[in-house]
């Protein structure tokens, strides 16, 4: 048996985030954990106080991993949006078991506030965006909020019953959908509309 000092908080952790990933939030026990760790559950419990706090941890490495995927650097040429909207619909194809956690069982949220920290590093791209110079940080927070309700629908619609040519079908949509929302924004901005924030 590995010595007790290897089973730290952080390995505990990434064995459990692997486990989800491969098999789906179901599989995870501290059983099927201390197998994978060759141990007994006792490194697990030493960890983390109970299940449920490994859960929600497993959840927040979950957000951050599918945030780094989706900014991940996209075509070149395509504007932050289509990246996100094809990375999207990547992951739902490669990474199976965590879109359903997150997307379809709805763990990842639908505003910025729910998505917390992970969602961020959208945000400073937006910002520097010369294309959304002229909007807030409150209309950047509504465009993306909006942005990602319409791609998680498209890709939700996708996952269960795909096109023939699922990229083409993602850059179509969120092409019409991109430009309608930021003009609709900049419309705000310019004339100083009341806009309601999701």
């Amino acid at each position: 048996m590995p010595p007790q000092a290897n089973f730290t908080k952080k390995r505990v952790l990434e064995q459990a985030f692997e486990i989800v990933r491969k098999e789906g939030a179901e599989a995870l026990s501290a059983r099927k954990i201390a197998q994978q760790l060759e141990c007994s559950t006792r490194p697990v419990y030493s960890a983390f106080r109970s299940m449920q706090e490994l859960q929600g941890a497993v959840i927040q490495k979950a957000r951050v991993y599918a945030i780094s995927y989706f900014l991940h650097p996209g075509h070149e040429g395509d504007s932050l949006f289509l990246q996100l909207g094809l990375r999207y619909l990547c992951f739902s194809q490669e990474e199976k078991a965590l879109f359903d956690l997150l997307f379809i069982k709805g763990k990842m949220g639908n505003t910025f506030e729910k998505m917390g920290q992970p969602f961020e590093p959208l945000l400073s791209r937006m910002k520097l965006d010369p294309g959304l110079a002229e909007l807030s940080e409150a209309g950047l927070k509504r465009l993306g909020v909006n942005m990602w309700i319409f791609t998680h629908g498209l890709i939700v619609l996708m996952y269960t019953d795909p096109p023939e040519d699922p990229e083409e079908y993602v850059l179509h949509y969120l092409s019409q959908m991109g430009k309608t929302l930021i003009e609709w924004e900049k419309n705000q901005a310019r004339f100083h509309l009341p806009a309601a924030t999701p």
